[in-house]
C-alpha cells in the first residue's frame, strides 16, 4: 500500500484550478468520508462539538509527532467556524453532528490507513453541513443495529472466562473460530498484567481500559455477526476485523497506541515481566503464560489472512467503496 504522502498526491480532484461542480465534491470528499465512517466500529467516534477539546486535540496529535495534513487541517477549520457560527442552544443537534465530523477526520488523522481528501478547500459550508448531516444519520442507525444484534444474541464480556460461553452464541465457522482464539490471547495476557499490577493508580486506569478492550471485543463480534461473511464488503470486513484487534489488544494490555513492530515488543515485554513477577513458585501462573506466550507467538509468526494481504494493494479502495 502507498504512504499516505504518496496517496495524497493522486486524490486531488480532476480539474483543479478550475471551478469545481458540487456533484464532483460531493464524490471526491463526501462519499469517501461516509465510506471512512463505516470502518469504526460501534459509538467510537468521539463528539468534539467543543472547540477547545478540538484544539486540544489537535495539538496532542502533534505533540505525538502525528501531523495534521493541510487537507484535514483545512475540513477541521471550516466544522470548527460552522460550530462556533451554530452557537444557539436551538441548534445543539447541529453541533453534534459537527462534532462528530470533527471526531472522524481527528480518527482518520490517527490512522495512517485513511487520509482526507485533497478537495477540501473546493467544499462550501453547506456542503459540510450536508457530510455532518449524512454522517450522524448513518452512525446512530448502525449503532441502533449493533445494539440489537448485541440484546438478540445475548452477547456480553467481562473477562476471558465469558469467551467459551459468548463463542457458543456465535455462528459457529472458521472466521469466529479464529476471532475468539484472538481475542483469548488479548484479554488472557491483559489480565495477567492487570493482576500483577501493584500501583492503585495504575491497576485503576488499566482496568478501565480493559473494560474498553471487552466492549469493543463484543462490538467487532456483533458487527460481523449483523452482515454475514458471504453478504459483506469482503475488504472492508477484513480491514474491521484487523483494525479493532489491534485496539482490543492494546486497550487490554493498557498500553500506547504505537506501531504494529514496537506493540509486539511491548506486549512481549510486559508479558515477560508478568512472568517474572508471579515468580517459579506459581506453577499455574507460569504455565498459562508460557500458553499465552507460545500462541501469540504462532499468531505474529503467521502469515497474514488473505483477506488482510489483499489489502496492500489499492490504499484508495474506500473511497469507491458501496
Amino acid at each position: 500500500m502507498s504512504t499516505p504522502n504518496e496517496r495524497k498526491v493522486g486524490a486531488s480532484l480532476p480539474g483543479t484550478g478550475q471551478i469545481v461542480r458540487s456533484r464532483a465534491v460531493r464524490a471526491a470528499l463526501l462519499k469517501p468520508i461516509l465510506n471512512m465512517g463505516r470502518f469504526f466500529v460501534g459509538d467510537s467516534i468521539p463528539r468534539l462539538a467543543d472547540p477547545v477539546a478540538i484544539n486540544a486535540r489537535i495539538k496532542d496529535l502533534k505533540t505525538r509527532g502525528l501531523p495534521v495534513a493541510p487537507a484535514a487541517d483545512s475540513l477541521l477549520a471550516k466544522i470548527l467556524l460552522l460550530i462556533v457560527m451554530n452557537a444557539r442552544p436551538d441548534q445543539g443537534e447541529l453541533r453534534e453532528a459537527l462534532g462528530l465530523l470533527a471526531g472522524l477526520v481527528l480518527l482518520v488523522v490517527e490512522d495512517d490507513y485513511f487520509y482526507i481528501p485533497e478537495t477540501t478547500e473546493h467544499v462550501s459550508n453547506e456542503r459540510v453541513l450536508e457530510l455532518a448531516s449524512k454522517l450522524q444519520r448513518g452512525h446512530a442507525i448502525e449503532i441502533q443495529k449493533l445494539h440489537s444484534v448485541v440484546a438478540a444474541q445475548g452477547l456480553s464480556l467481562q473477562s476471558s472466562a465469558d469467551l467459551p460461553g459468548l463463542q457458543a452464541r456465535l455462528p459457529r465457522t472458521p472466521e469466529f473460530d479464529r476471532l475468539i482464539t484472538r481475542l483469548d490471547i488479548h484479554l488472557r495476557q491483559g489480565e495477567g498484567i492487570l493482576n500483577a499490577q501493584q500501583d492503585p493508580a495504575r491497576r485503576q486506569a488499566h482496568q478501565g481500559r480493559f473494560r474498553d478492550a471487552c466492549q469493543r471485543s463484543v462490538n467487532l463480534l456483533a458487527r460481523l455477526v449483523q452482515v454475514p461473511e458471504g453478504q459483506d464488503h469482503k475488504r472492508l470486513r477484513a480491514r474491521i476485523t484487523s483494525r479493532e484487534l489491534k485496539l482490543i489488544e492494546i486497550d487490554a494490555l493498557g498500553a500506547a497506541n504505537v506501531s504494529d513492530a514496537a506493540q509486539a515488543a511491548e506486549a512481549q515485554r510486559l508479558l515477560d515481566e508478568t512472568v517474572n513477577k508471579a515468580g517459579v513458585q506459581d506453577d499455574a501462573a507460569n504455565a498459562s503464560a508460557a500458553e499465552i506466550a507460545a500462541r501469540l507467538a504462532a499468531i505474529q509468526s503467521a502469515e497474514p489472512d488473505e483477506d488482510e494481504s489483499e489489502e496492500e494493494g489499492d490504499g484508495d479502495w474506500f473511497f469507491d467503496m458501496d
